[in-house]
């Protein structure tokens, strides 16, 4: 019955991005609960849907929830699915009104955000590529760190030894 709820509370940001993917009733559910909140009954829901997929759209969809769960700052979700093995470094890539995140990591948006919590959790991670540039705009992390004016999580990355050379 929890499940069905939180399935069928759909937000507008939500609604969007699920126009613009072809979704599997298990992605759809991956997606929901992610928009729904952080916490631990819907990431539970989201890791039965993960374990219940094909291995390629399961790499897919997690890689994906990982990257919009850092967007929206679930700081349990991205544990959950660092810990389940999802790729911290997967370069996001949507359509329509999500294109103005394409090439951004979990990191970029972590930061960009100035969400230390996750910032902390994904550099904590040793597969975390700090020097990671997204294609699109030539930015990393620290740019988009301290465009925002988030100075701790800019301490952050370069204790981190982000490269200070990076041209965008």
């Amino acid at each position: 019955m929890l499940l069905f709820l939180r399935i069928n509370n759909t937000y507008p940001k939500q609604k969007d991005f699920l126009a613009n993917k072809q979704c599997t009733r298990n992605q759809e559910i991956l997606i929901r609960n992610v928009f729904a909140g952080p916490s631990i009954g819907c990431f539970e829901s989201c890791k039965f849907a993960l374990e219940r997929l094909d291995a390629d759209k399961r790499k897919f969809c997690g890689d994906y929830v990982l990257f919009i769960s850092s967007l929206v700052q679930h700081p349990y979700f991205v544990d959950g699915l660092l810990a389940m093995g999802f790729d911290p470094n997967k370069q996001f890539n949507g359509t329509g009104r999500f294109s103005v995140y394409n090439g951004k990591t979990p990191l970029h948006a972590a930061c960009q955000n100035g969400d230390i919590e996750i910032v902390k959790k994904l550099l904590d991670d040793d597969r975390t590529e700090v020097n990671l540039v997204n294609p699109y705009d030539g930015n990393n992390a620290l740019m988009y760190a301290s465009a925002e004016g988030h100075s701790e999580i800019v301490d952050l990355l370069l204790r981190r030894k982000v490269d200070l050379n990076t041209k965008n």
